[in-house]
């Protein structure tokens, strides 16, 4: 799963899905576009600090390694 725009807000700790990520972070590779963190002013939480960053190249690598692409709507 990679977070970009708006979806990265759920990074904020307190955040009410905290847990659920965390929960999802064991099991799963979660990436997060980093510049839009930055955009918004957002730090990672220790308890999130294995979600990956990436920047806008690692972006397009993880759209040419995984064969399914979707925005959440359409899956």
């Amino acid at each position: 799963m990679l977070l970009i725009e708006h979806a990265v807000t759920v990074l904020n700790q307190g955040h009410c899905a905290e847990n659920i990520l965390i929960d999802a972070i064991t099991d799963k590779n979660i990436y997060a576009l980093k510049p839009d963190l930055v955009a918004r002013g957002i730090r990672l939480s220790r308890q999130l600090s294995s979600i990956q960053l990436v920047d806008y190249s690692g972006f397009v690598e993880l759209v040419v390694q995984h064969t399914l692409s979707c925005h959440w709507k359409e899956c």
